[in-house]
C-alpha cells in the first residue's frame, strides 16, 4: 500500500514533476561541467566589456583567442570540473567549490585570453593546475561521507577557546593599529589602506588567520549551534577587520555565510547542489555587464566579479610570471621555514619580504601604491614556492590536509560521543570498562576484511579495527582508547 505523504512521480502536480526533472538534470558530474561552462563563457564575455575596458591598468589586456586555445580551455575546464562532486556533502566539497569559482574556471579562462601568445606561455601551468584541480576533487569525492542528516560541531570547549583565541587578537589588533581605525567608506577604502603600515612580522600572519580563519570558524559555529552571541562575535571580528585596512572581503564573508547557511537549511535540495552556486555566479556576472554603466552595476562588478573572481585569476599569472624569472621562493617565506631555507637572491634585501602579495603588488603596480596582490593556495604556496613542481607539491600536500582534518573531526567525535554517553548514563566508569573490554576483544577476534574494506568503514566502528602508532595515528579515525578511557575515569 502506497504511503499517501509520498506521492509517486504519476501522482504530482506538472509543477512538482517537472521541478523534480529540473533537480535530477543538475545532480550529475556532466551537469556541472556543463554549468562550469556556462560560467567560463560568462567571464569571457566580461572581460571583454568590462575588464579590458576599465581594468587594462592593472594587467586586464585581453587577446582574442584562436579556436585552438578555445578547445584547450574547453577541455581543461571540462576535465577540472568532471573531477568535482555533484552535492555539497562535507566541509571539503565547500573548499572545492571556493577554489573551482574563485581560481580554476576564472583562472583558465582569463589567462588564455590575456596575450596572443597566451596557449604557449600559460598553457602547461594551467594544465599542471588542472591536475592539481583533479587529484583535490577525486579525494574529496571518494572520502567517506557523514552520517545523513549528521553535522560536526564542536563542543563548547572549542568554541569557548576559540572565543579566548579570538578576544586576545582582537585586543592585539586595537592595540596596535587602534590610532587608526575606522569604518571606511566604499569610496575611501585605498585611503585607509595607506594609512596601514606594511606588516612583514608575525602580526601581519596573525591578521590573516584572524580575519580568514577565526572569525568565520566562530561565525560558522554560532550558525550550526543557533547562538546568535557566537554569529555576532565573529560579525565583530569581521567588522574590526575591516577598520583595520578596510578589505571588502571583511564585510562580505559573513555576509554570505550567513546566506549560505540558511540557504542550505530553507532549501536543502536545490542549494547542496555544486551546480546551482555555479549558475547563479554566473547570472550574477551577466548582471554586472548587463548594468555595467549604472552606479548599482559598477559596485557589484567592483565588490563581487572584479575582486572576488577576476583579480584572482590576474594574480594566478602574475604570481606565475613573475616569480618563474626572478626566483622561487621555496617556501622560504613561511615563518618557521624562514629560519633554515634563504629567501631568493632577488628579494633578500626587499623590504617587503616576506610578504609575498606586497612583492607582486609593488612590481605591477608600483611601490608607492601599496596594493597587496592577495594569493590562494594554488598560487601563493604553489607557483611562487617552485613553479609547476610546487603545484605538484599542493596536490600531495592538501588531499593529505584534507584526510588529516577529516579523522581528526572523527576522533572529536568519538570524545564527545563517550562525554554525552556518560552524562546520560550517569555511569562513566561502566563505559570505560566496556571501551575496555571490546578494546582487548579486537585483537583477538580481527574482522575477515581486506586492509582497504576495513579502512573504508572504520569510522563507523565503536573502537578502531585498525592499528597504528607514530604518523599513522594522524589517519586514524578513531583516539587511542586508552585516552578515551583516561578522560571517562576522569569525570
Amino acid at each position: 500500500m502506497l504511503d499517501r505523504a509520498q506521492p509517486t512521480a504519476a501522482h504530482r502536480s506538472p509543477a512538482a514533476r517537472t521541478s523534480q526533472v529540473v533537480l535530477e538534470s543538475l545532480d550529475s558530474s556532466a551537469a556541472v561541467v556543463i554549468c562550469s561552462l556556462i560560467f567560463a563563457w560568462a567571464i569571457h564575455q566580461a572581460h571583454i566589456t568590462i575588464l579590458q575596458p576599465q581594468w587594462d591598468y592593472v594587467g586586464f589586456s585581453f587577446a582574442a583567442p584562436g579556436l585552438g586555445t578555445i578547445a584547450i580551455m574547453i577541455l581543461l575546464i571540462s576535465i577540472g570540473s568532471l573531477a568535482m562532486p555533484s552535492r555539497i556533502e562535507r566541509p571539503s566539497s565547500m573548499i572545492l567549490l571556493f577554489l573551482h569559482v574563485t581560481v580554476f574556471v576564472p583562472g583558465v579562462t582569463i589567462a588564455l585570453c590575456l596575450r596572443i601568445d597566451s596557449l604557449q606561455a600559460y598553457a602547461p601551468m594551467l594544465a599542471v593546475l588542472t591536475l592539481v584541480h583533479v587529484i583535490t576533487g577525486l579525494v574529496s569525492r571518494n572520502g567517506p561521507a557523514p552520517p545523513e542528516g549528521e553535522t560536526f560541531v564542536p563542543g563548547p570547549e572549542v568554541t569557548l577557546l576559540l572565543i579566548g583565541v579570538w578576544a586576545l587578537v582582537t585586543l592585539l589588533i586595537i592595540y596596535i593599529f587602534g590610532e587608526i581605525m575606522r569604518f571606511a567608506s566604499l569610496t575611501e577604502v585605498y585611503n585607509q589602506r595607506f594609512a596601514v603600515d606594511r606588516s612583514t612580522s608575525i602580526i601581519g600572519y596573525i591578521r590573516s588567520y584572524y580575519i580568514n580563519l577565526i572569525c568565520p570558524a566562530l561565525v560558522a559555529i554560532g550558525l550550526l549551534r543557533r547562538n546568535v552571541v557566537v554569529v555576532g562575535i565573529g560579525c565583530l571580528g569581521c567588522l574590526i577587520a575591516y577598520m583595520v585596512d578596510a578589505q571588502k572581503a571583511a564585510l562580505a564573508l559573513p555576509v554570505l555565510m550567513i546566506a549560505m547557511y540558511y540557504a542550505l537549511r530553507y532549501a536543502q535540495n536545490v542549494a547542496k547542489l555544486f551546480t546551482v552556486p555555479i549558475l547563479f555566479l554566473a547570472f550574477l556576472t551577466l548582471v554586472c555587464i548587463v548594468l555595467r554603466s549604472t552606479e548599482v552595476g559598477f559596485a557589484l562588478q567592483s565588490v563581487f566579479f572584479t575582486r572576488g573572481i577576476a583579480i584572482p585569476a590576474l594574480t594566478l599569472v602574475q604570481y606565475y610570471d613573475l616569480f618563474s624569472t626572478y626566483g622561487y621562493t621555496w617556501w622560504s617565506n613561511i615563518t618557521g621555514l624562514s629560519l633554515i631555507l634563504p629567501a631568493p637572491p632577488a628579494f633578500a634585501n626587499d623590504p617587503s619580504w616576506p610578504a609575498l602579495g606586497q612583492i607582486v603588488g609593488d612590481h605591477y603596480y608600483g611601490a608607492g601604491t601599496n596594493l597587496n596582490a592577495n594569493a590562494n593556495p594554488y598560487s601563493g604556496e604553489g607557483l611562487a614556492a617552485g613553479g609547476l613542481v610546487g603545484l605538484l607539491v599542493i596536490a600531495i600536500v592538501m588531499p593529505l590536509v584534507a584526510v588529516i582534518i577529516r579523522t581528526a573531526i572523527s576522533r572529536s567525535r568519538e570524545f564527545q560521543a563517550d562525554r554525552t554517553g556518560a552524562l546520560t548514563s550517569g555511569k562513566p566508569l561502566a563505559l570505560a570498562s566496556a571501551l575496555d573490554k571490546l578494546h582487548q576483544a579486537t585483537p583477538k577476534k580481527p574482522m575477515e576484511l581486506s586492509q582497504e574494506r576495513l579502512e573504508s568503514v572504520s569510522h563507523l566502528f565503536i573502537v578502531n579495527p585498525l592499528k597504528g602508532n607514530g604518523m599513522t595515528r594522524l589517519f586514524s579515525t578513531h583516539p587511542p582508547v586508552e585516552e578515551r578511557i583516561r578522560r571517562l575515569e576522569t569525570m
